[in-house]
């Protein structure tokens, strides 16, 4: 993740989502989509 500051888990895991949904770090689906969005409801 090509940050300076130290992600909390759920961050990682959703960076580690999106590159999966664009084949990339390991993995092995191609790219369904342009883009990717995380909706998520805070608090």
């Amino acid at each position: 993740m090509p940050i300076r500051a130290a992600p909390y888990k759920h961050q990682q895991e959703a960076f580690a989502f999106a590159m999966r949904l664009f084949g990339a770090e390991g993995g092995d689906a191609p790219p369904i989509s342009p883009g990717c969005s995380y909706l998520m409801e805070m608090g």
